[in-house]
């Protein structure tokens, strides 16, 4: 083919040769041209050009007018400048195919093949022109032409007859060059030939005529239809061609359609080849099916040179079909295959080609395969309407190659499952474990054609694998395999992968280093083992041998896995049946007992007899030595003996057993796990702890234990304790009997503490309402009268025979608003708030309100939910408390607290007024004289009291909103020092310390600064009247949210009772038994609460009995500096 290509290259470059030789020798012949006749070149060469970029493809080249300007060229400007325009417009049509292939429709040429039909058209066309233009002067015309006479009609014929017959010659010349039918068009491309390039010639004689007889302006309007002309015609022959193509291509997949039918696979893959062939060249053509799972691909059609040839499959290498099934998408390259391919990380695999397409086979969003060509001498072979009529291609062909491959897996399992059925229907058929091994280690033989077979069962109890029955193997063989250890080889390997082993030479394989010398005595080279599998529990091993070194195909080793599933669930039927046997009567045993200790269980609410009846079944079932019921207290995390039989212990016996941890022992274990603990052995258990130190009667260490939690709704009440001196004494049977046992037990000693729980609960309950002073009313969530104590009947004026059951819906409607004013409600609002009952309204907070009938009285009403369990509202509980009598105090105080503030200010002023005069007049009187101490005493004395209504006043403001705060930046460090300058007078005389902890970069502090020294002081003096002898007091602050400054007061008195916490800060408050160093007026507190408050801070007290008192209190953080 190679020698082929260069004949018809040749054939090209030798005419294109001699033509610009010819060429050459009549320009230098003739002389230098004229501008004029320069000008006509370029004309007619622009016309050859366009005309002959705008031709028709055909099977042997391009079809076009282009003949016909050729000739005007030579009838309008003479032989040589005709021959050099028709020179020039092959070069420039050259050119045109290279810059403007895709628009015009031509497959992308190299240069090489570009320069070598230029070489080849210029052969051509100045070989048929030399020729024309030789007969057209021989018979006595001669060009240029400007006119047309009757003498010129036969050589005119004759230029054209021959320079028709010339090119044909050459054709036929190139077609014998590549070896191709001298006549391999259809009619319609002979039509094509003769209208475009033989009738069209006469009118060159017109083209000429008119070049040589107007102005070159006018001229150009002819070439322009001539151009449009030329157009239209390529035009029609692209619509033609894609015709054509669109024609094929749709034939092409109507072919692979038909052949989707087809199961064959290896026809349908040859219909495949034979459709894409006709659609786009290639050297080579394969397609590669794979199996993405063992990541191997197998060329399963491959066509070389023409032939079909047989390529082996490998696994997953990095070429170019596998890059394509990767991807899931085509690849196409043009050219530059190596290079390109290795720009995507790829190593092209065989010989080098020059351009390569492939695109994948998917169905299903499965990838199959994929389709490829090649071509080893053509670049640029393949194109995107290559890659789309491939992919069309491909995705039918998905579908169809998916069928022919099910369709032979399925002929081949049905033949294995036929196999397969009539050996698991043998195997099936009995429950004989004997008879099931022996017909397993038969049948797997037949099945995969193997020479020997054994079946091997998993020993727990030893740790070895035991040969249950074999087949074709020696007495030596089952002697040496009788018992198996797990760590040895061969089919222990398997046990050990619990996964499928194929070893298709054993003589090779390092696994079976030890088994080798035995294998070479039993006479086999391949092996193939697969774990007995049920319920995810490995039972066993099925092992098969070969005599032979054998593949493994991985058909086999899923016929192998179903054909073990099936067996070891046959194996593990037959072991549950005699298992089933053995304890369905003592499991009949049990039920019975279980049902017999359920109807005593539900019949009584006595927990000491409930206890006792389980633990006497317990040991009956299991024939303990020793048994304990054991009842536990969540809050206390201890555990207490509450029934024992069969133990003598002295804790026990001296009643010392009431509480010990749950935490620790077998039975802690069982509590935290709330699963029950079987312990075969207790000596090897390191949890185990002997139950307090209890033994049996006789005297014996216990052995074994089983434990069991009672355990309900999530909760652990128990345990069943049993143990027994004799090792392994209780199995899993027991374990589950006394189990269910424990659970069915839990709802009956759950009730009877529930039963006694609730009577004492009752009784309590009952005895509380009855002495308690308020009234309680209890609802539930339709409103219904749930509870009443003795207080609401008295307030109501009610007995409980008219509240109890009664719906406060049905009550309303007799003595309506009566029975809604007692609840401090309107009628209307009453009804309302029923109907919220379900979600918790709003209203059933705190509220005060006053009865004015059969007596005044202040009743203060709190509601709040009852909730269940699960934290869902059941109700709701209202407590009425009579405050009569705490309102009228409250407000004689207030009375009081006014008269004093207003009564005593004034003639307090004029006493401490008189007082200072009589000073200034007992000046002259000496310091220790009975009037001035008299003096110091009474104005000391008026101006405490002057403090004390000037604090009531302030705290009246505070209360009304009446102060007006002076808030300035302040140093809370300077507010604090001014405040230990005043009291630390009184610390010092009483012997205590004083301490600040202020930061230094502590913010600034917005406040009024006389209220909030004020606040200190009373916080200090406070401290200082409560706290011993050598005590020490802190004041500390620290910036508090962003935006406050807190500062607290730390002291070491007696402390404040938790009752107390919240009341301190109220008006008079003063704890009972606490006097301090001197008696305070109850106001202190109540000021600093007002006046932390007043500037939008909080205060606050921590504080335990008997370990001081820390008060704290925060104020909001300047905006401004100091000053600022």
């Amino acid at each position: 083919m190679k020698w082929l290509l260069k004949r018809d290259e040749l054939l090209m470059l030798s005419g294109g040769i001699l033509a610009g030789a010819v060429i050459t020798v009549l320009v230098f012949s003739e002389g230098p041209l004229g501008w004029g006749a320069w000008r006509g070149v370029l004309v007619f060469a622009v016309l050859i050009a366009v005309t002959t970029a705008l031709g028709l493809p055909s099977p042997s080249g391009i079809i076009s007018i282009a003949h016909m300007v050729i000739v005007s060229g030579f009838l309008a400007l003479g032989l040589v400048p005709g021959l050099i325009a028709s020179a020039g417009g092959a070069v420039l049509a050259g050119i045109i195919k290279i810059v403007l292939a895709q628009p015009l429709g031509y497959r992308p040429l190299t240069l090489r093949r570009v320069l070598f039909t230029m070489a080849g058209n210029l052969g051509v066309q100045t070989g048929g022109l030399l020729a024309g233009a030789g007969s057209f002067c021989l018979l006595g015309s001669s060009a240029p032409l400007y006119g047309l006479g009757v003498s010129d009609f036969l050589p005119l014929l004759a230029l054209f007859v021959i320079y028709f017959i010339t090119n044909l010659l050459y054709l036929a010349a190139f077609l014998w060059a590549q070896q191709r039918p001298l006549l391999p068009w259809k009619w319609a491309d002979w039509r094509y030939v003769i209208v475009l390039e033989l009738v069209p010639l006469p009118l060159s004689v017109l083209i000429a005529i008119a070049y040589n007889s107007v102005r070159i302006g006018i001229f150009l309007l002819p070439s322009a239809v001539l151009v449009g002309g030329a157009f239209t015609i390529w035009q029609a022959g692209r619509a033609r061609t894609r015709l054509q193509q669109r024609v094929r291509e749709l034939s092409t997949l109507n072919v692979v359609s038909q052949a989707l039918s087809n199961l064959d696979l290896l026809e349908l893959l040859s219909v495949i080849h034979a459709q894409v062939a006709r659609l786009m060249p290639g050297d080579d053509f394969y397609i590669a099916l794979c199996d993405l799972e063992r990541e191997f691909i197998d060329f399963a059609f491959v066509i070389e040179n023409g032939a079909r040839v047989f390529r082996p499959g490998r696994p997953f290498s990095n070429g170019l079909a596998e890059y394509v099934i990767r991807q899931r998408a085509p690849l196409l390259i043009q050219s530059n295959v190596a290079e390109m391919a290795k720009r995507l990380g790829v190593e092209p695999i065989g010989r080098e080609a020059q351009s390569w397409l492939g695109v994948p086979m998917i169905a299903e969003n499965r990838v199959l395969g994929a389709i490829c060509v090649q071509s080893y001498e053509q670049a640029d072979g393949y194109d995107e309407r290559h890659v789309e009529m491939l992919s069309t291609i491909a995705a039918q062909a998905a579908m169809a190659v998916s069928s022919a491959q099910l369709y032979g897996q399925a002929r081949q399992r049905a033949v294995e499952l036929a196999m397969l059925n009539t050996i698991s229907a043998a195997v099936s058929s009995t429950l004989d474990l004997d008879r099931v091994l022996e017909l397993i280690v038969s049948s797997v033989m037949s099945l995969m054609g193997s020479q020997k077979s054994a079946i091997f069962l998993l020993d727990e109890t030893q740790g070895a694998l035991r040969l249950g029955a074999s087949k074709g193997l020696s007495e030596g063989y089952v002697l040496a395999y009788e018992g198996l250890s797990l760590t040895e080889g061969g089919p222990a390997i398997v046990l050990q992968d619990e996964k499928l082993l194929l070893v298709a030479d054993v003589h090779s394989d390092p696994r079976f280093a030890r088994s080798r010398e035995l294998a070479v005595q039993e006479g086999f080279r391949a092996f193939a083992g697969v774990p007995l599998i049920v319920e995810d529990e490995v039972i066993g091993v099925l092992a098969t041998f070969f005599s032979d070194v054998h593949r493994f195909s991985l058909a086999e080793a899923d016929l192998l896995t179903t054909f073990a599933n099936q067996g070891a669930a046959a194996v593990a039927n037959a072991r549950l049946y005699a298992r089933t046997q053995r304890a369905l009567v003592r499991h009949v045993e049990e039920l019975s007992a279980l049902e017999a200790i359920g109807r005593e269980l539900s019949i009584t609410l006595d927990l000491d007899r409930v206890i006792n009846l389980v633990l006497d079944c317990a040991m009956q079932a299991t024939g303990a030595t020793l048994g304990a019921v054991v009842m536990i207290a969540p809050e206390k995390r201890r555990g207490r003996i509450v029934s024992c039989r069969g133990c003598t212990g002295s804790l026990v016996e001296a009643g010392e057993a009431d509480e010990w941890p749950i935490d620790v022992g077998l039975i802690g274990r069982a509590i935290s796990t709330r699963q029950p603990v079987l312990v075969e052995d207790v000596g090897q258990d390191s949890d185990y702890v002997p139950t307090l130190g209890v033994k049996s009667d006789n005297q014996q260490d216990m052995l074994s234990q089983l434990v069991a939690p009672i355990v309900c709704k999530g909760g652990v009440l128990g345990v069943i304790n049993l143990e027994s001196t004799r090792l392994a004494a209780f199995d899993s049977q027991h374990a589950a009997f006394v189990g269910h046992l424990a659970t069915q037990s839990a709802i009956a000693i759950q009730n009877a503490q529930l039963f006694q729980r609730a009577a004492e609960g009752r009784d309590r309950l009952q005895a509380v309402m009855n002495s308690t002073h308020e009234g309680i009313l209890m609802l539930d969530v339709t409103g219904r009268v749930v509870l009443a104590n003795p207080m609401i009947e008295e307030l109501w004026d009610m007995r409980w025979a008219e509240l109890a059951e009664r719906n406060l819906r049905d009550l309303l409607r007799g003595s309506g608003r009566r029975l809604a004013a007692q609840l401090g409600y309107s009628r209307e609002k009453l009804l309302r708030l029923l109907t919220q009952l379900p979600t918790g309204p709003a209203e059933l907070g705190k509220d005060t309100y006053e009865l004015d009938a059969p007596r005044r009285r202040v009743i203060e009403r709190v509601g709040t939910p009852v909730l269940d369990e699960g934290g869902h509202v059941w109700g709701w509980m209202l407590v009425l408390r009579d405050v009569t009598e705490e309102k009228e105090l409250e407000r004689m105080r207030e009375d009081v607290t006014r008269m004093i503030v207003h009564d005593l200010r004034s003639p307090l002023a004029a006493i401490l007024g008189g007082l200072e005069l009589i000073e200034n007049a007992a000046r002259e009187q000496p310091r220790d004289s009975l009037l001035v101490q008299a003096l110091d005493i009474a104005t000391y004395s008026a101006q405490r009291l002057r403090d004390l209504v000037d604090s009531l006043l302030d705290i009246s403001r505070l209360e009304a909103g009446q102060i007006k705060l002076n808030q300035q930046p302040h140093t809370l460090a300077a507010l604090v020092h001014s405040a230990i300058s005043v009291v630390s007078p009184l610390a010092d005389e009483a012997g205590l310390r004083l301490k600040v902890e202020v930061p230094d970069d502590l913010p600034p502090v917005e406040v009024d600064e006389e209220l909030i020294e004020r606040v200190l002081i009373n916080l200090l003096d406070n401290a200082v009247k409560f706290t011993p002898l050598g005590g020490r007091i802190t004041v500390s602050t620290q910036p508090e949210d962003g935006a406050f400054v807190r500062c607290s007061v730390h002291d070491a008195g007696p402390g404040i009772p938790r009752e107390y916490l919240d009341r301190i800060f109220e008006r008079f408050v003063q704890i009972p038994g606490q006097s301090g160093r001197w008696r305070g007026t109850g106001l202190g507190l109540a000021f600093c609460r007002l006046a932390v408050e007043a500037h939008g801070g909080r205060i606050w007290v921590e504080s335990e009995e008997g370990r001081g008192s820390h008060f704290h209190f925060t104020l909001p953080i300047a905006q401004c500096e100091v000053g600022g």
